[in-house]
């Protein structure tokens, strides 16, 4: 009689592998996505072997998030093994332009947008920079909306997770430097995907709800703290004219979104940093003139950009002067 396997995901985990296997051996993805999947899959398998020292509350803490591991996996191995790269071909176009305006145009990218088998608003991502090369993963669940404005811009965000500094900031067993790694990739996101980005930040918390947006977690500080510090930015690179002015109406309507007051002296300090950061990220700011006149209607959309069509949108549906 064959012993019973102590795995909890199993006889779904063992299948998972197996078409696992099978995708690098039909070379259905490049070589380094195939290598973080199996990293991602190895994390899982170490996780397992380390059940049976866990307390049985340990034990229902941990298994509900290794069944979260193991739905992803699987709904990305589907996705791969059907050759189905683009389920949101708006999505992707942006992913793809924000990632090679961050990492550059010479890198290989394999870029895959999978529908999230998860129950949440969030979006998910998972990625591996190498020296030549781009892998990255992101997880959507349909029917939230980011496929169009408003959220469309949070897209952007997540791709400035392949920036260098923000990776091992957002890894750090630091709180605090988890925290500055996010903020980063709003300050990132901003200068990209310019002023769009404040609105889909106003929709974010629309969607999670006002109370919500004033919590922390362990990878990200709120809401309320990142509002705070991008209306901040905003002022300091868009200090008049329409974009100003758009900025003000975006963050204007979470205006009573404020910061617990166990959290200001952490958004103080969080707002210094980022502040710092700014010249870092020069590179990434296009010129303020250009989001102007775009704003004030002197440009139309003849761009192949999917970064300036969102913005193009959005100062269409802002009132005009």
């Amino acid at each position: 009689m064959p012993t019973r396997s102590q795995n909890p995901l199993d006889p779904d985990w063992s299948r998972l592998r197996k078409d696992l296997a099978g995708v690098k051996r039909g070379r259905m993805a490049r070589a380094g996505m195939v290598r973080m999947i199996e990293e991602w899959a190895d994390a899982v398998d170490e996780e397992v072997r380390k059940l049976t020292s866990y307390s049985s509350e340990e034990q229902l803490r941990i298994v509900p998030a290794l069944s979260k591991h193991f739905l992803r996996i699987r709904a990305l191995v589907d996705a791969l093994s059907r050759r189905v790269r683009e389920s949101k071909v708006g999505i992707h176009k942006l992913l793809e332009e924000s990632i090679i305006e961050i990492s550059g145009a010479v890198l290989t990218r394999e870029i895959v947008v999978v529908e999230s088998p998860i129950e949440t608003s969030s979006l998910e991502s998972k990625l591996d920079v190498s020296a030549d090369e781009v892998d990255f993963v992101l997880f959507v669940k349909p029917g939230v909306g980011y496929e169009k404005l408003p959220l469309l811009p949070r897209i952007v965000h997540e791709a400035a997770h392949c920036d260098h500094e923000i990776r091992a900031l957002c890894t750090d067993g630091s709180i605090r430097l988890r925290w500055l790694g996010e903020a980063c990739c709003d300050l990132v996101a901003l200068c990209l995907a310019g002023p769009s980005f404040l609105m889909s930040t106003r929709a974010l918390v629309e969607l999670v709800g006002a109370e919500a947006a004033r919590l922390p977690d362990l990878r990200h500080p709120s809401l309320a703290m990142r509002i705070s510090i991008l209306k901040t930015v905003s002022d300091q690179i868009w200090p008049i004219g329409r974009v100003h002015a758009f900025a003000l109406a975006e963050l204007g309507k979470v205006a009573t979104v404020v910061c617990r007051h166990e959290d200001l002296e952490d958004a103080r300090r969080l707002e210094r940093q980022v502040l710092e950061a700014l010249p870092r990220y020069s590179r990434l700011r296009r010129d303020p003139q250009l989001w102007q006149d775009i704003y004030e209607g002197r440009v139309s959309d003849r761009t192949h950009s999917a970064l300036l069509s969102m913005n193009h949108q959005a100062a269409e549906g802002f009132e005009k002067p």
